[in-house]
């Protein structure tokens, strides 16, 4: 079965894939070809018989081998002499074969700057492709991975490059444990773990399909990630999770997610440029839709969509965050809001929120600002500051909720609703805070709490 996403960048790939494999002048060419006298029988033969900078080109076949590119062959090329397709797993693949060898990985490259193409490596009791520390600047192209007991590719060396490869059936997609990993325009489908699994800084994980995972679809812990245009279907775990300082989260797909859709957290640290923006997530079965939460100002997340989600929507807690034209649809469990805005001096302009199960827009904090605000058809209240002292509610709408439009809790200080307005509510406003100002509000029912909290509250 393939698995696609419906978008690619041309400049993207034009970037990642030509570049890694230049001619390298005075190279050797050696075939292996069992039919062939004037060329080796196997795969290791030919690696054996090559210098750095060689071109190991392998004939159409089944080779049962654990294959090995040791120190001392940088820049070697190893290519199959027929491409891959994406659900190609016999026929007229050039196969690197483990299940007769009893072998624990399939091909594992010790050399720098190694370019392995157009193979099929299955059937493996260990990894289907490790590649070693010593392997900087490795580039896996064009590949498919499947049936492997560990991880369809293990990678311990920086800078290395992962392009349009299908991994299939591993315990996890590509794991790695080194910096400067980019996984780009490949595909993972029934994988045990995660689909694709990085610790190090500089990782970026763009244009892939990732479906039907037993753990996350992204999980990157290190600083400044990037996680473009991915689409996350069927994760049992979360759908992006990011743990690092800088990330930048755009664009991505995930739908159906059992966890948290996507989870981005800068602690401790900067969150200076760290950008969610243009998300869509649907289906969170346990938890939250898009949780943003920092120690350090900074991050940004906007115009992102939130559709069916146990939890809250959007789960924003960072001081100074700005989030700007998000989205919730049909989310939050009774006693939560579509959003929940934390973090001193964040701030929530152009939110939309329909169909909540409990509340629209929750503030806490201090200093917490929303702006031009729509709430619709909730079962609780529409905007309601929480906690903390001089949060700001203003020209915001709230129409058709089950509880009070506008509510400020009990033990809220100076907080200041202004230019907002509502519409068929069991309330417009409930303030039981202290020292609250409101101008400029049309409102037409409000309710005294008389000192107590507000209904619903």
């Amino acid at each position: 079965m393939t698995v696609r996403i419906g978008w690619r960048l041309a400049a993207l790939a034009a970037a990642a894939w030509p570049a890694a494999h230049p001619a390298t002048a005075g190279a050797a060419d050696i075939c292996v070809n069992a039919e062939r006298p004037a060329c080796v029988a196997t795969i290791q033969e030919g690696i054996d018989a090559a210098e750095a900078g060689d071109r190991v080109i392998v004939a159409r076949a089944t080779y049962a081998e654990q294959v090995v590119v040791p120190a001392g062959k940088d820049g070697l090329v190893l290519r199959g002499s027929h491409g891959v397709e994406h659900d190609e797993r016999v026929g007229d693949a050039v196969v690197i074969e483990g299940a007769t060898t009893g072998a624990g990985v399939g091909l594992t490259v010790e050399s720098a700057n190694v370019t392995v193409e157009n193979f099929l490596v299955r059937n493996t009791e260990g990894d289907g492709i490790a590649v070693a520390a010593s392997a900087t600047g490795t580039t896996l192209a064009e590949l498919n991975v499947e049936a492997a007991d560990g991880a369809c590719i293990a990678i311990a060396a920086d800078d290395v490059t992962v392009f349009d490869v299908g991994l299939r059936s591993c315990a996890t997609g590509v794991s790695s444990t080194a910096n400067g990993t980019r996984v780009l325009e490949s595909r993972a489908l029934f994988v045990g773990g995660d689909g694709v699994d990085i610790t190090g800084d500089d990782a970026e994980v763009s244009l892939c399909g990732l479906r039907t995972l037993g753990g996350d679809g992204v999980s990157i812990v290190g600083d400044d990630a990037v996680v473009r245009e991915n689409s996350v279907r069927h994760a049992a775990g979360r759908g992006v999770f990011v743990d690092g300082d800088g990330a930048t989260v755009l664009r991505n797909r995930v739908l159906t997610a059992g966890d948290t859709g996507i989870d981005v957290r800068c602690q401790p640290g900067s969150c200076a440029g760290a950008d969610v923006s243009r998300n869509r997530v649907d289906d969170v079965l346990r938890g939250d839709g898009i949780v943003v939460t920092a120690d350090a100002a900074g991050a940004t997340v906007d115009d992102n969509r939130v559709r069916r989600a146990a939890l809250h929507a959007f789960e924003l807690d960072a001081p100074s965050l700005s989030a700007a034209d998000n989205r919730a649809v049909d989310s939050a469990r009774a006693d939560l809001g579509c959003f929940r805005l934390a973090g001193t001096g964040a701030s929530l302009s152009g939110a939309s929120a329909s169909g909540c199960n409990g509340g629209g827009i929750e503030v806490h904090g201090d200093g917490a600002a929303v702006n031009g605000a729509r709430v619709d058809d909730t079962d609780g209240y529409g905007i309601k500051v929480a906690a903390g002292s001089g949060a700001t509610v203003s020209g915001s709408r709230s129409k058709a909720t089950l509880g009070s439009a506008f509510v400020v809790a009990a033990g809220v200080t100076g907080a200041t609703v202004s230019n907002n307005r509502s519409k068929k509510a069991r309330h417009d406003y409930c303030d039981a805070g202290t020292a609250t100002v409101a101008s400029g509000n049309r409102f037409t029912t409000t309710f005294d709490p008389m000192g107590g909290p507000c209904p619903g509250e």
